[in-house]
Formats: C-alpha cells, structure tokens, sequence
C-alpha cells in the first residue's frame, strides 16, 4: 500500500457549482494531513467525499486502496466522519445512545453487549454514561459519537 488515502483529479459538482474541481493529493501512511482554506474552498465537500457520501461527480478516491464508489460499503467498515454539528439524542443516556448505535450493527444480543462494553471503555466517561447526554459538555458529547459509531 503507497497511501492510506488518495485522490485523484476529483470534481464534485452541485447543479451549477463546482465544489472542487479537479482536486489531487495523497496521504502517506504515518503522515498527518490537513486541509485549509477559506470558506467555500471546498474543505467539508473533500472529507465527505473522501467518507462516501456523497460520491465524486469524477476521479478517484481510494482509502487503504479501497475505491469510494465500488466499494463504499467497505470503506465506511474502516473509517468515520464526525462533523462539528453532530449531536446526539438529547434525552438518552450515554449507555441507551451506546446501546442504541450497537444495535444498528449486529442483531446478536451477545454481540450488542460486547460492541457496548468496548466503547463504554473507550470513551473513558465512566459513572457519567448514566447520565442524559443534555448534560454532558461538547468534548464529553464527541467522544461518545465517536466511540459509539
């Protein structure tokens, strides 16, 4: 594997803008990667191509040399994209919204209880995931979205 992402010549268009048109770079495994510019440059439109949805107008995106368009499945298998505005359920416990994502990913009750149990210690939150996530704060919020997706 030369890059853990690649794109190449990517056009994204929506109706009569071009969001990035002909856009190219590669990240090399190890190395860390960030995308810059002003408002409108196209920065948001890039990690969501790159996460699958939605997909390139034309070009190329590969992950771990997986293609975003053939094999989309996969590549959201191995990654995922937590944009600032994301929330959670306001009225569910830390555990019910952990409980909650698991069970889109396995029907096996014993497999639910384990995908739970693993991100719960992941997220480090302890005692709080009793807690309504309404009162957690924004950094404890984006660590059980990330954990629990």
């Amino acid at each position: 594997m030369s890059s853990t992402v690649e794109v190449i010549d990517v056009v994204k268009v929506f109706g009569d803008i071009h969001a990035l048109d002909g856009l190219s770079f590669s990240v090399k495994p190890t190395e860390i990667f960030g995308l810059i510019g002003p408002n409108g440059a196209g920065k948001t439109t890039t990690i969501r191509v790159v996460s699958t949805l939605p997909l390139p107008t034309s070009g190329t995106v590969k992950i771990f040399d997986l293609d975003v368009v053939q094999e989309a499945a996969e590549v959201r298998k191995i990654i995922a994209y937590l944009p600032e505005e994301a929330g959670t359920y306001r009225n569910l416990s830390g555990w019910e919204y952990l409980e909650f994502m698991a069970k889109f990913n396995t029907k096996d009750k014993n497999e639910t209880c384990e995908m739970i149990k693993e991100a719960a210690e992941i997220t480090g939150l302890g005692e709080r995931l009793k807690d309504k996530t309404k009162a957690y704060s924004k950094g404890m919020k984006r660590r059980l979205l990330v954990h629990g997706h």
